[in-house]
This record gives C-alpha cells, sequence and structure tokens, in this order.
C-alpha cells in the first residue's frame, strides 16, 4: 500500500508542551481560563435559568461584561447586576467595578434562502438596450448576460 500517511503514532502532548515556546498562545488560554473561572463563580448568582443563556466576554479594566442571548436575558442580568456586583467584590484578585451587559445571541438561525425573482420583460429589455449602448465593454457583458437570465 503507497500511501502519503504516516503510519507512526503521534505522541500525544500536553497543553503545556504545545504553549510552551508560544507565550501569546499561553496568554490567550490564561485568559480563557480565567473567564471560565469567573463564568463558573458568576452561575450561581445568576441562576440556571439565566446562567444558560448567558456567558462571560471579558473582564477589562475593572469592567464585567456578559453576552446574553436576548434583551430578555440581558435585562435580567441588567437588574441583579448590583446584587451579583457586591457578591463578586468578596472574592480575592478580582476588580470588578461594573458590569455591562450586550446582546448577542449564541445560535443564531440560519440566514433564509435567497429568494430569486423571474426578471420581468421590461427590465431585460433594458439590461439589453443599456448592453448595446454602453461604450464600457465589460459592463455591456455584464448586462448582455443579465438580460439572458429568465430567473427561478
Amino acid at each position: 500500500m503507497n500511501s502519503s500517511y504516516s503510519s507512526k503514532k503521534r505522541r500525544t502532548r500536553t497543553v503545556r508542551e504545545l504553549t510552551h515556546n508560544d507565550e501569546h498562545l499561553a496568554g490567550l488560554l490564561r485568559q480563557a481560563s480565567g473567564y471560565q473561572h469567573l463564568e463558573r463563580m458568576l452561575n450561581p448568582l445568576l441562576g440556571p435559568e439565566v446562567a444558560t443563556q448567558t456567558r462571560v466576554a471579558c473582564l477589562r479594566d475593572g469592567e464585567l461584561i456578559i453576552l446574553a442571548n436576548s434583551p430578555v436575558w440581558a435585562n435580567r442580568v441588567r437588574m441583579a447586576a448590583f446584587r451579583i456586583l457586591a457578591r463578586l467584590k468578596h472574592h480575592p484578585g478580582l476588580n470588578i467595578q461594573s458590569i455591562k451587559v450586550k446582546v448577542e445571541p449564541q445560535n443564531q438561525p440560519p440566514a433564509a434562502a435567497i429568494v430569486r425573482h423571474p426578471l420581468s420583460d421590461s427590465a431585460r429589455k433594458c439590461l439589453k438596450q443599456f448592453a448595446d449602448s454602453s461604450a464600457n465593454k465589460e459592463l455591456s457583458e455584464i448586462a448582455r448576460d443579465l438580460s439572458k437570465h429568465k430567473g427561478r
């Protein structure tokens, strides 16, 4: 069997080994780990219903930014922000001065299919006339091609 696939087993490497020479990647992993830790502290304060609809976006300059899946969930977090802030201030190492909530749906439904309408006879005629009279050869070809489409 002549294949470019190597049958050698690869040694599994730890995250520490993978990030050993890449300080930027190591920093991103530390930051992500910190956000996960913060989210684990925040979730009991939000309650299970709200926690499933929100996530920590970042903590920058003392401002905790929380993303909510809809305006309803964002409003629930905003109403509890004062209580949450008071509880988080008791945790050592956290310097949270304010909470900002943004709406950003996590699982957006797929975009609606593009609806194509057939080209009307008058639009087709105008495109053909433009193609015949245009001095720009490339634009003329495009208009001519468009005039041939009947739509779906």
